[in-house]
This record gives structure tokens, sequence and C-alpha cells, in this order.
């Protein structure tokens, strides 16, 4: 899986591709100040473990303002992952 860090605008800042242990990409990743992110899996399993400090409170959640709404139509979110998408292999391929 591809760790995906954008910046307040919604903005493609980082890329950290994950693979399994010994492989030849990062294992973990530890996001030490609060960003945007989310996951985009590249395969059938992955296990993905996030933990904050406590206790969990719902309402203390920050949602991207560009991001699609939660109860957003499928077309709405299938537009903005095929954005994600682009945006993850432009980001990818500049840095090659």
């Amino acid at each position: 899986m591809d760790v995906l860090i954008f910046s307040d605008d919604g903005l493609l800042e980082n890329v950290i591709t994950m693979s399994a242990y010994n492989k030849s990409s990062s294992f973990y990743y530890r996001l030490s100040v609060p960003k945007f992110h989310t996951l985009a899996l590249k395969s059938e399993w992955a296990l993905f473990h996030e933990t904050t400090s406590g206790p969990f409170s719902p309402e203390d959640s920050v949602g991207a303002p560009w991001a699609p709404k939660e109860k957003g139509t499928p077309e709405d979110i299938q537009l903005f992952r095929s954005g994600l998408e682009t945006k993850v292999r432009s980001f990818v391929g500049s840095r090659t």
C-alpha cells in the first residue's frame, strides 16, 4: 500500500510506499505531525494499525474539506479516487 500525505489545501505532498517486512520499501511509517492522509491499497491483503493519543473521540477528528463527504455519492467518490490515482502516478513519476 501507499500512504498518501496531503497539504491542508489538498496538494499531494508525499507518497510513502509500504511493503512486507524485509522488502525494499518501508515496513512502518510514523506520522509525527497532524497531516491529512489516506491509504492507497495495492494488494489483496494489507494490515494497517493507526494509533493516536486517547481517548479517541470521533468529534475531534478533522476531515479534509477537499475530500468527498462521508455520505457522498458513489460517483463523487469514484471521481475523487480517479483523481488521486492520477496525482499519485504523477508524483511518483516525478521522483524517478
